[in-house]
């Protein structure tokens, strides 16, 4: 009996040991914050395709474990976790079709960032693809799914602590005489974009910034800014960011002219 009883003490003690089989480990992140979600430029997607795909995104993130709480756009991540804490950015390029069959093909350009300073961690690229007799609907989520399994995957080595802080912005123009004294870092300035229609592309002084509507960090001074939607004229302006003030601003995209 004794030695029964040992027996079983030492199958429970390895048990205990050994992370159970199919089960997944403990998320090593605070939060994963889906900062923007939008389809690129030239995608065979529908609206509805693209606004069902990131609404089920972050369901699939939450459900493999890929932080201990994932956000969707408009929340935030407490300062106090924001350093092992993740902001996330999905563009998403392919295409979906239906005839006999819905097929869909999609590729996620994704780009994740320390929440606390904006750091990049990784970039990748998370595909799914999909052919069946499913609706709409249900296409988006699965597709969905498998994107946030892969992107999962992809951000299990990494190693937040170990990413060099984010570089600071550039000191503003001085315009002062050279006896003034020296200028200082510029304040970063949070500036809101919308459209209308929504999802159109953010490209600030040449770089891609992220899908309407977003909320983007800039620095004090002059901006080239253009908005690009399939089937739309390009919305495009020249803007100057002061600092200490906010900025909106929420553009009708017109129609292509045929």
């Amino acid at each position: 009996m004794r030695r029964h009883a040992l027996l079983f003490l030492f199958s429970t003690l390895f048990l205990l040991a050994m992370p159970p089989a199919g089960r997944a480990a403990e998320p090593q992140f605070k939060a994963l914050l889906v900062q923007h979600c939008a389809a690129g430029n030239g995608t065979g997607f529908s609206q509805y395709f693209t606004t069902t795909f990131c609404s089920e995104l972050g369901a699939s993130l939450m459900k493999h474990k890929a932080a201990e709480t994932v956000l969707q756009e408009g929340a935030s991540i407490p300062s106090a976790d924001a350093p092992n804490s993740l902001v996330l950015e999905c563009k998403l390029n392919g295409d979906a079709s239906k005839s006999l069959l819905y097929t869909a093909h999609v590729q996620a350009e994704i780009s994740v960032y320390r929440a606390s300073d904006h750091a990049l961690a990784k970039t990748f690229t998370a595909k799914a693809d999909y052919k069946g007799m499913d609706k709409e609907e249900h296409v988006a989520q699965l597709t969905a799914d498998m994107v946030g399994n892969e992107i999962r995957k992809a951000i299990k080595d990494v190693n937040l602590a170990s990413i060099p802080p984010a570089p600071p912005p550039p000191a503003a123009p001085s315009t002062a005489a050279p006896s003034a004294a020296p200028a200082t870092v510029a304040e970063t300035v949070w500036v809101k974009f919308a459209s209308n229609p929504t999802g159109a592309e953010i490209t600030i002084d040449g770089n891609y910034a992220g899908s309407t509507p977003a909320q983007i960090k800039m620095n004090p001074g002059k901006h080239s800014i253009q908005l690009t939607k399939a089937g739309h004229q390009d919305w495009v302006r020249s803007i100057e960011i002061v600092a200490g003030e906010s900025r909106t601003f929420t553009p009708e995209l017109q129609p292509a002219k045929p």
